[in-house]
């Protein structure tokens, strides 16, 4: 019975810190997407959810989208980003991530130490730290409305979002994401791409972050008020068995004492 106390009060403890967990930095996301899957065209860059959804109440026959900071997706024949709202976006081309590697002089994997610091695009870890060159972030600069490209399999894309339209000012980003394709294939048909994608930078309090923190917290919050009622349930069931025993003992003390010294 004792045990059961210690499981549910680890139950307890381990919902209670899934709900103090932070949401940022995000996850990465594998996507696969195909013009002819109307679900699985594009996906939300900040949680990997999928870009169309069913609409509700007055817009219940229509196809809507739920993401906030823009979209990864395919756009007629070729792949894009933003394609939501006010976004706007720009990517640059980095090449292979070998190639990356190579020219900024990299002992590591360079995919991983891509990332968004202090204002500055940089890439590689401790001394190998470099900041990214004019050449590879130029084209980031201006963001459009409707920005696509025909994408090479195997390179890695920057992508710079903004908010409000399209936009030249470096301080209006709103979200970077580290890009690389895995596969792209595009005939009469159809076109598929199979993409794999980090948020480098991104605003943490925006309603797709808010909104999945909150259903993070209302989730581990029902599954902990869940373990405290186990708790307090064996702590009740065993006070129950502690009353009992006690009364028994006492019976079975009285009922010897009557036999042994009868009246």
């Amino acid at each position: 019975m004792i045990s059961l106390v210690v499981v549910a009060a680890a139950a307890l403890v381990a919902t209670t810190a899934g709900a103090s967990s932070s949401v940022y930095p995000f996850p990465s996301f594998t996507r696969s997407m195909s013009t002819l899957d109307p679900y699985g065209q594009s996906y939300c860059f900040l949680t990997g959810g999928t870009g169309v959804i069913q609409g509700t109440g007055s817009q219940q026959y229509l196809g809507v989208q739920p993401c906030y900071y823009g979209q990864i997706g395919i756009y007629g024949s070729e792949l894009g980003f933003g394609l939501i709202g006010n976004s706007a976006s720009a990517s640059a081309d980095l090449g292979t991530v070998n190639e990356l590697g190579w020219r900024y002089n990299l002992t590591q994997n360079a995919f991983f130490s891509l990332r968004y610091d202090g204002g500055n695009l940089v890439v590689g870890q401790g001394a190998e730290t470099k900041t990214l060159s004019s050449s590879d972030t130029d084209s980031l600069l201006v963001t459009e409305s409707l920005h696509t490209i025909a994408p090479i399999p195997g390179h890695v894309y920057l992508v710079r979002v903004t908010e409000g339209g399209s936009t030249s000012n470096w301080a209006d980003s709103a979200l970077f994401a580290r890009v690389i394709v895995l596969d792209y294939q595009t005939s009469a048909t159809v076109t598929t791409a199979q993409v794999v994608w980090d948020v480098i930078y991104g605003a943490t309090s925006s309603p797709e972050t808010v909104d999945e923190a909150a259903s993070q917290a209302s989730t581990a919050l029902a599954v902990g008020g869940a373990a405290l009622g186990l708790v307090l349930f064996v702590i009740l069931d065993l006070i129950i068995i502690s009353v009992v025993l006690y009364r028994r003992t006492n019976f079975n003390s009285s009922l010897y004492a009557s036999i042994n010294n009868p009246k």
